[in-house]
């Protein structure tokens, strides 16, 4: 995967002015510059997963049984937790790295109790998370993993959990989590494979409204691709543009990943599915392949959807078997193959804030998620101290102007195509208090939430904007800004910026918000406009053909 904010740490801000106005078109900085500066590190992750691959596939990935799956799930879970699968990268260019972080107290946590437990990892929490470390790797080490062995384990993480939420997603509790505890119950094979069809039908369902193949396919799926990126002339007109065909074949897929959890599910072991099985596998080779991954989960899943397949093969279960007698599993499923992801098609918010994002309901990368930025004033910026004190006044320094800011493009790419400084050229003048764009143009300075995450404290390997865990960088943010001598934001000294997702049923614009953050929802320093969607073919044509004056729109 490309981490997103990670490109931007990594390079140099020296030359931003020189380095923005040379390109035509914020598509072809996200092409040509970003995609060739993220290929090598990308060519390096792909070879490590095929080395990782040949490794378990001669030694774990050979037994197809119970106790091996979960065995499996337990080490790709653990590794998440550690933030050693492809948060690595991350890690790297953050503060401190991902679990050094949880095992000091001090550091900066998110607690799920925020009024009732402490902002900063306490004792507690810290030996928590060591004792569910040590525990895990025991187990892995020992092979054990009986239903006691697997029901501490999950014990024992979720504790350390609650002192910080960023772990809990980190791990990507809907993509392992849930299916390692589907195995403590009735037919746990079976109710592996059907969690799995239902992740294929609902992943495939919901980039249907074309953000994926009209946006993310093109320019984060393949352009961040090891192989694929050196195909885009083939898949881009020479305005960088995705062209029809490749659009084509990006909502053919989506299709496919529908279908095949669909097939999984109504059919037969054996029989008809069997064929979904195997589109389902082929999808994931292409990924692994072609796409920018991630790569680890990918062989991870590969492996569970033949391990459980072939598991009910041998005990007699279909797709059919849950509606017969769903036993003891029928409600587990229900909750996390059916309830959940379908809150999501009808209100995002609601599954961002409560059930962990988009992620619940369909892979990373699906596009249409969540986008925030802050923008504070850079003669605010005093203080050193804290753990994002002297972070804004490095990017303070030297910083001259919003519009040459080389964030604003990446900004367009994490947002699915939304041409952010052109909202905030449409809509500063409320939330700021000023009347004049270049005398907010010279005040202001972008900071990117994902910046933010990637250069400070490491809250949360697998971002997503909607979670709780993006407003504890604006309290960390604020507490920065404000003085000793007066606790409170002076007006006007950080603003945020929020580009909603978009709901799947019924979404037809997409909502923006630009607001002081000293101010409450209902005050006038409030910006809100519902703009077409960004990924729209004219939209992108618009922009391109436009080049860099489309940014003054």
């Amino acid at each position: 995967m490309v981490v997103p904010g990670l490109l931007e740490t990594m390079s140099p801000r020296g030359d931003v002015r020189k380095a923005k106005k040379d390109w035509a078109s914020p598509l072809e900085y996200i092409v040509e510059k970003m995609g060739a500066e993220n290929l090598r590190m990308t060519q390096g992750r792909l070879l490590a997963a095929l080395v990782w691959s040949f490794v378990l596939g001669c030694t774990v990935y050979r037994r197809f049984d119970l106790p091996r799956l979960r065995w499996v799930l337990m080490l790709h879970h653990l590794l998440a937790a550690l933030g050693l699968d492809e948060a690595l990268l991350m890690s790297l260019s953050a503060q401190e790295p991902f679990a050094l972080r949880l095992l000091r107290p001090g550091a900066v946590v998110t607690p799920w109790a925020p009024s009732f437990l402490p902002k900063q990892q306490s004792v507690f929490g810290a030996t928590a998370y060591a004792s569910f470390v040590i525990l895990a790797i025991y187990q892995l080490i020992l092979y054990r993993v009986s239903d006691q062995d697997v029901s501490v384990f999950l014990a024992l993480f979720l504790l350390a959990c609650i002192f910080d939420r960023g772990l809990f997603h980190s791990t990507r509790p809907s993509d392992i989590l849930k299916f390692l505890a589907a195995t403590l119950l009735q037919e746990p094979a079976l109710n592996v494979y059907t969690l799995l069809a239902c992740l294929y039908f609902w992943s495939g369902l919901y980039k249907l409204r074309g953000f994926f193949h009209g946006f993310m396919f093109q320019y984060q799926f393949l352009n961040f691709s090891a192989i694929s990126w050196y195909f885009r002339h083939l898949y881009l007109t020479e305005e960088y543009l995705p062209r029809p065909a490749v659009c084509a074949f990006g909502a053919a897929g989506t299709w496919i990943e529908m279908l095949a959890g669909l097939g999984m599910i109504l059919g037969a072991l054996p029989g008809s599915s069997e064929w979904f099985i195997l589109l389902a596998l082929a999808m994931h080779v292409f990924i692994f392949f072609f796409g920018m991954g991630p790569f680890r989960w990918n062989v991870m899943t590969m492996y569970m959807l033949v391990c459980s397949a072939k598991l009910c093969l041998e005990q007699g279960f279909s797709g059919r078997s849950l509606w017969k007698d769903p036993g003891s599993s029928g409600l587990y499923l229900f909750i996390f193959g059916v309830g959940i992801p379908f809150i999501g098609t009808l209100d995002p918010e609601t599954l961002g804030r409560y059930f962990g994002g988009y992620r619940m309901a369909t892979f990373h990368f699906a596009g249409n998620e969540t986008y925030r930025a802050l923008l504070v004033k850079k003669a605010a910026v005093v203080a050193e101290e804290g753990p994002l004190g002297q972070l804004l006044r490095d990017r303070a320094k030297g910083y001259e102007r919003l519009t040459q800011d080389e964030d604003m493009f990446t900004a367009l790419l994490y947002a699915d195509g939304l041409n952010v400084e052109g909202s905030l050229r449409r809509g500063f003048q409320a939330p700021s208090g000023l009347t004049d764009f270049d005398e907010f143009d010279r005040t202001y300075m972008f900071v990117p939430i994902t910046w933010l995450n990637c250069r400070g404290p490491l809250l949360n390997t697998k971002w997503d904007e909607s979670l709780p865990v993006t407003e504890r960088f604006v309290e960390l943010v604020c507490e920065t800004l404000a003085s000793s001598d007066e606790p409170r934001l002076a007006p006007g000294t950080a603003l945020q910026f929020v580009a909603h997702v978009v709901p799947w049923l019924g979404g037809r614009r997409k909502r923006l918000e630009l607001f002081d953050l000293t101010a409450s929802k209902w005050s006038a320093s409030r910006w809100v406009e519902h703009v077409e969607l960004p990924w729209l073919p004219h939209m992108l044509r618009s922009m391109a053909q436009s080049g860099l004056q489309s940014m003054l729109l």
